[in-house]
């Protein structure tokens, strides 16, 4: 197999580069393209792989048979997704997994990964203790996400997602992974008002922006009109 995965990925940590295409051939890896709006898996398809992100972007969404949809989360480079529906070994994906941008993905079996291998790899208790830790992350980060889309107003919901990006990011401008779109469907809101809510903070002169990136200008303003 060739290389196709770097050092820098969480999942591999503790793991020399010369030793990851062993590791990804133990554990089955496949590697495909997407388009973007493609489709990695449906809600409703067998719980088989997890994935990692080797270029682009992956949403993780969850749709109705309304065609409402709400994007969960935004997978980038180099991070996991599906992980903790693979492992616990529920029947199938109750999330759809779709490339938001032309994107580069890793499919691996989660059962090689919990299994033992029958060559003995030495690299499995590595794996699995960088997976724990990942999936510990990510609950933390779900928690974040949960207590954004309970705030009651669009404003509320907006502002919070803004500053805890920026806050991850120790500065006070951030670029985020979502266009007008899909930020609406991740905060859980509807796309008109939270483009009057952009203009009316941007009027205010407490952030400016410019497609997806994001500068806080005023954090006085801001401290008046919502705590934190």
């Amino acid at each position: 197999m060739k290389k196709i995965f770097k050092v820098n990925c969480p999942l591999f940590q503790g793991i020399e580069q010369k030793e990851i295409e062993s590791v990804l051939q133990c554990l089955n890896a496949i590697k495909k393209s997407y388009s973007k709006g493609d489709y990695i898996w449906h809600a409703g398809d067998k719980t088989d792989y997890f994935g990692i992100v080797v270029k682009g972007q992956v949403n993780i969404i969850n749709e109705d048979i309304l065609g409402n949809r709400i994007v969960i989360a935004n997978i980038g480079k180099h991070q996991m997704f599906g992980e903790a529906f693979s492992i616990a070994n529920v029947d199938a994906y109750p999330v759809s997994a779709q490339a938001a941008i032309d994107s580069v993905v890793i499919l691996l079996k989660s059962e090689k990964l919990t299994s033992t291998c029958k060559n003995a790899c030495a690299f499995h208790k590595i794996l699995i203790d960088n997976m724990l830790r990942l999936i510990a992350r990510k609950n933390i980060k779900l928690n974040n996400r949960i207590n954004c889309i309970t705030k009651k107003t669009t404003k509320e919901k907006l502002l919070f997602y803004l500053v805890s990006e920026m806050q991850i990011n120790n500065q006070y401008e951030v670029i985020i992974p979502f266009n007008r779109e899909e930020l609406a469907d991740y905060l859980g809101v509807n796309r008109s008002a939270l483009s009057r809510e952009l203009s009316s903070l941007k009027k205010e002169g407490i952030i400016s922006f410019n497609k997806n990136n994001f500068k806080l200008l005023d954090i006085e303003k801001l401290k008046d009109i919502y705590s934190f």
